[in-house]
């Protein structure tokens, strides 16, 4: 957990929602660890369903366009 492997991509602001899908409960648990060791972005969703990260993920994307943020 040293390399922050998002970080060039929150620089250049190209990162806005990220919704991952894990399929075990070891890469949930790697994912949300890694998730709030680098914490910039408020908008983050991990879940064990497609569908579930694709309507979180539709949702984000419309809220962010409606309030710009």
């Amino acid at each position: 957990m040293t390399v922050d492997h998002l970080a060039d991509e929150r620089k250049e602001g190209a990162l806005l929602a990220i919704a991952a899908v894990a399929h075990t409960n070891m890469m949930e648990l790697i994912l949300k660890l890694y998730f709030s060791y680098y914490p910039h972005l408020s908008r983050i969703h991990v879940t064990p369903f497609e569908k579930d990260a694709r309507d979180w993920l539709k949702v984000q994307m419309e809220e962010i366009a409606r309030t710009r943020s």
